[in-house]
């Protein structure tokens, strides 16, 4: 893997802003942005962190990934070079309720992927949750 630092650093109160892009062994790049420590040698420390950056870029490739496959960058690569398989679920019956499928990869933007309407949904309950609570405490 290789790191290729993007345009000027720039300086923040505690940190800086480093763009750059990580260089995989299939020679794709990927544009990643990190804040890093002030003070350090920039490619000396993407270099030592790009595994984890890199380990980042896959699980968002692979947001369904089993979270046993999202502890290292080889643990990921290495479910991704078997197929990328997600088990089949089971009720408490044994009977199969979601059979067993290819997981869908997300072409890597470096951006936030947009919320799908259940996150969306799952967001708005947690807000309601949270306003019915203190809402409860002032009563």
């Amino acid at each position: 893997m290789q790191v290729v630092i993007v345009g000027t650093p720039r300086e923040n109160e505690d940190d800086q802003s480093v763009r750059f892009d990580l260089i995989d062994d299939a020679l794709v790049a990927y544009p990643f942005s990190a804040d890093i420590p002030l003070g350090v040698n920039i490619q000396a420390h993407l270099g030592a962190h790009g595994s984890e950056y890199l380990r980042l870029i896959r699980v968002c490739e692979y947001p369904e990934a089993p979270a046993q496959h999202r502890q290292s960058l080889s643990d990921i690569e290495a479910w991704i070079a078997k197929g990328a398989w997600i088990s089949a679920i089971k009720g408490e019956d044994g009977k199969v309720i979601k059979p067993r499928r290819k997981a869908k990869k997300i072409p890597w933007t470096n951006k936030h992927p947009e919320p799908t309407s259940e996150d969306r949904l799952s967001l708005l309950e947690a807000r309601l949750d949270i306003l019915e609570s203190a809402m409860k405490e002032k009563a």
